[in-house]
């Protein structure tokens, strides 16, 4: 098995923006590399957000999280058996 990702790949930021809103929420994405056992569900459940890289690592494959994309992240967080995927949402 491969190692675990760095430090550096350890937290993403995204900016959601929503077109037309006044609103602009910042949210972030962030994963455990230390708890992840790479069971890949985010994947299944957001591939649009989440991918198994050529090491067999979860990524984050695309930022800012849009709106519709951070309900899939948050479906994703809470599906992830090790509970290794937190978004917070700043208010």
């Amino acid at each position: 098995m491969a190692s675990k990702p760095d430090a550096a790949r350890t937290r993403a930021v995204a900016t959601e923006v929503q077109e037309g809103d006044l609103l602009t929420t910042t949210a972030r994405i962030e994963i455990d590399w230390a708890t992840c056992a790479g069971h890949g569900r985010c994947c299944e459940l957001a591939p649009d957000l989440f991918d198994i890289d050529h090491e067999d690592q979860i990524v984050i494959r695309r930022q800012p999280v849009t709106a519709s994309d951070l309900d899939d992240a948050e479906r994703a967080a809470e599906a992830c058996p090790e509970r290794a995927i937190r978004i917070e949402r700043a208010d």
